[in-house]
């Protein structure tokens, strides 16, 4: 297994799709504008565990779950409780390890398949803005915000950033 992040957009547009034919699954999308919405109360590592509590949640109604769940830990296990405390469900039972998906199967086609999802909303904005956007962070994103604001207006920035 290799990290998401490691292969080319070629190769995830091969394999996502595959992926998705074959397994249960949860996606949940967060495009820039509500994400710099929900990012101005909770901060990413909050929003990551609401987001991956909700994913457990939205599995749960199309399947039974495994008894042994794992994540690719990006927070201690207390603080992910602490951040989804107020959820209306709250899925227990997880385990956390980091590099998770370089160990496990079910991580790693997780990961393939968020990534094809952002590789996909990716494009979308790309066609919309008419220009190409960097993935990722660095001077290569700066200069692409600095184009886009150039472009569109600083106030349309958390569109696309």
């Amino acid at each position: 297994m290799r990290d998401s992040k490691k292969l080319t957009d070629q190769i995830i547009r091969k394999i996502a799709p595959q992926l998705m034919d074959e397994l249960v699954y949860s996606l949940l999308i967060v495009d820039n504008p509500r994400y710099n919405r929900v990012h101005q109360t909770d901060n990413m590592n909050a929003i990551k565990a609401k987001l991956h509590n909700q994913a457990f949640v939205n599995l749960s109604g199309k399947a039974e779950l495994p008894s042994f769940r794992i994540i690719d830990q990006f927070t201690p296990e207390k603080s992910y409780y602490s951040y989804i405390r107020n959820e209306k469900r709250i899925i227990r039972g997880i385990t956390f390890e980091t590099k998770a998906e370089d160990r496990y199967l079910s991580v790693a086609a997780g990961s393939l398949i968020a990534r094809y999802a952002f590789v996909r909303y990716m494009d979308q904005l790309e066609e919309k803005y008419d220009m190409k956007f960097h993935k990722g962070a660095g001077s290569d994103c700066d200069e692409c915000g600095a184009e886009f604001v150039r472009r569109y207006g600083f106030d349309r920035l958390n569109e696309v950033a």
